[in-house]
């Protein structure tokens, strides 16, 4: 059915990002292709396409029914055999889309994006990443609360189970780079630990922006050895000794941080190969609330006050909040 779709019709999701093709190639590599049996009635090239527009459709729009109704009325426009009525067999289908496949086209859809950002769309000529953590429930199922267990505060059967994610976004565009998962409890659930999950989607001369519960020297050191840049704020538990520290500029300096001991979750080769010291800039902002405003120390490897004066260091940060609206955004519309 991906050869029937006519995914050059303006009307079909993304048609102009990934071609009917790309998509099909992605899941024949994961190895999700079905639909091709004579009674076969749902394609994995006609689930897909009912499944997004179904998600992209506000109120009754977005129920099942709806999503058949409208591969119903395209694929009689297209003169093609119309895969029934019976919900039964879309959700069936829609349950054997490889997350493989989905994860692997959303990535190919925001690097495409990506590549069609319009220079005035980044700063300073970099791409900027955003990064945070957020939770979720799923059903209460068995399978679904071994794997993502209820909060240890609720009683047994009487809470849903809770996944821990970390995503990463486009400043630009608010496109998914990519997302890690965990439970939402435990060892390595952490949101610094799903991050370095999901490091291979930030390339070289990127920026990194986030909250301070990223800030630590491991993830600093970890993100510089690549090539990528950051800008968060710093984590409250590190203390800085102004003694020590070479002034840059008013409210900016420069701060020298050690390298601490290996963590247990780090292989030696690893540690081994990051710096035992790192050159850290740090930048202090009056955050203003409503009554009253307090210091806000940004940290980042932008060392060049210069290149990148400190105003516009506070004006990359204060673009962190887009993430939270992202999130906001993605978590009520899907």
């Amino acid at each position: 059915m991906f050869d029937q779709l006519s995914y050059s019709d303006a009307s079909l999701p993304f048609s102009n990002i990934l071609s009917a093709q790309g998509f099909r190639d992605l899941f024949a590599e994961a190895e999700g292709l079905f639909g091709y049996g004579e009674q076969d009635r749902w394609s994995t090239g006609l689930t897909l396409w009912s499944f997004i527009g179904q998600i992209l459709q506000d109120g009754k729009q977005r129920s099942c029914n709806a999503a058949i109704t409208h591969a119903t009325r395209y694929l009689l426009e297209q003169g093609l055999q119309p895969p029934g009525v019976d919900s039964g067999d879309y959700c069936r289908a829609r349950h054997k889309l490889k997350a493989k496949a989905l994860r692997a086209a959303a990535r190919e859809i925001a690097e495409t994006m990506a590549s069609l950002n319009p220079d005035h769309w980044l700063w300073h000529g970099k791409d900027v990443k955003l990064v945070d953590g957020f939770t979720f429930t799923l059903p209460d199922t068995p399978d679904n609360q071994a794997v993502f267990p209820q909060a240890k505060t609720q009683k047994p059967g009487i809470g849903f189970p809770i996944v821990r994610a970390c995503v990463v976004l486009s400043l630009a565009n608010a496109c998914i780079h990519d997302v890690a998962i965990g439970p939402y409890a435990g060892k390595g659930t952490g949101e610094s630990a799903l991050l370095r999950k999901v490091l291979g989607c930030f390339k070289p001369g990127e920026v990194l922006l986030a909250d301070r519960y990223f800030c630590s020297f491991f993830m600093l050191a970890i993100l510089k050895a690549r090539g990528i840049d950051v800008c968060m704020r710093l984590h409250h538990l590190r203390k800085v000794d102004y003694n020590t520290v070479q002034w840059i500029g008013k409210n900016d300096y420069i701060d020298t941080w050690h390298r601490p001991e290996r963590a247990k979750w780090m292989s030696l080769a690893l540690y081994d190969s990051l710096p035992e010291q790192m050159k850290i800039r740090i930048a202090t902002f009056n955050a203003r609330t409503d009554e009253q405003s307090k210091p806000l120390d940004v940290v980042t490897t932008l060392l060049d006050p210069e290149t990148y004066p400190t105003r516009n260091i506070g004006q990359l940060y204060g673009y962190r909040w887009h993430v939270e609206l992202d999130i906001g955004a993605i978590k009520q519309s899907l």
